[in-house]
């Protein structure tokens, strides 16, 4: 049993090594990006959806990649799709983020006193 259980262990361990991981994905999409590779940027941006909807919907990963992806649509002139992606991103960053959490404010734009 504890030979088998290693064994998968190790297996797992491999096949995450295997695969790039979430920022990899999301760094490659914006350099496609820049390069001009627009369908090759989608496709990665997409890609870094799935990886982060892997961490769950209250992991920050899933909001920054749906983020960039409606970025890429709003650029692209794809209003629609980037409205969509950019709803839910903010219901991931709800999900993420406790209320009220003054790290979502921009600076200068809290009602905070300043200390």
């Amino acid at each position: 049993m504890t030979r088998a259980l290693a064994l998968l262990l190790f297996s797992l361990c491999w096949a995450a090594a295997q695969s790039p991981g979430w920022e990899e994905i999301l760094d490659a999409a914006d350099r496609a990006w820049e390069a001009g590779q627009v369908a090759a940027a989608e496709r990665l941006y997409a890609a870094a959806i799935k990886k982060g909807d892997s961490f769950g919907e209250s992991d920050l990963r899933l909001a920054r990649s749906l983020s960039a992806l409606g970025v890429f649509y709003r650029e692209q002139g794809r209003y629609r799709d980037a409205s969509q992606l950019f709803g839910r991103t903010l219901s991931a960053t709800e999900k993420a983020v406790p209320p009220g959490d003054p790290s979502l404010v921009p600076a200068g734009l809290s009602n905070a006193p300043r200390r």
